[in-house]
């Protein structure tokens, strides 16, 4: 006599499995929620990329143009904000400009000379208690990024 449930056992059913993709689902949400929603040292790496493109391209600008260009700290934070695709109030990112002292036309902002020099100085960019620096070579107006520094170490 023939068997008639021999061909029964070569399968799961539609029950088990949606109950396997359930289980894979809540598993997923679970370590998605645990990851952390952003990294502040690559934000900053970013930003810091952002600005040396951004200083580079200024440079460029007073070059090919034969005239001088200026770079503050508020051209820098509109030239980070719309690189990013975000608004300039929107990141807790704090930059400052440090000039060379003693020259009244440098305070405060950098300037990019036609020959390609450059009035030197850098940009600190600080988001808590990171901080990375963006540097401008006097006379020769080279640009450099520094290495993302956590919680001000030296």
């Amino acid at each position: 006599m023939p068997n008639s449930q021999a061909g029964t056992d070569g399968g799961f059913t539609l029950i088990e499995m949606m109950v396997v993709v359930a289980v894979l689902g809540l598993a997923l949400t679970i370590l998605i929620d645990r990851a952390p929603r952003r990294s502040p040292t690559l934000d900053l790496r970013m930003a810091a990329t952002t600005l040396a493109g951004a200083l580079r391209h200024a440079r460029g600008v007073a070059i090919a143009g034969d005239r001088t260009v200026a770079v503050s700290t508020g051209d820098a934070r509109a030239a980070l904000a719309a690189l990013s695709g975000r608004h300039e109030g929107d990141a807790p990112l704090d930059i400052a400009l440090h000039t060379p002292p003693g020259n009244p036309n440098t305070e405060g902002v950098l300037r990019f000379t036609p020959d390609g020099g450059a009035s030197g100085g850098r940009f600190v960019l600080r988001e808590g208690a990171s901080s990375v620096e963006v540097g401008v070579d006097w006379p020769s107006g080279r640009i450099s990024q520094g290495e993302v520094r956590c919680c001000d170490a030296p």
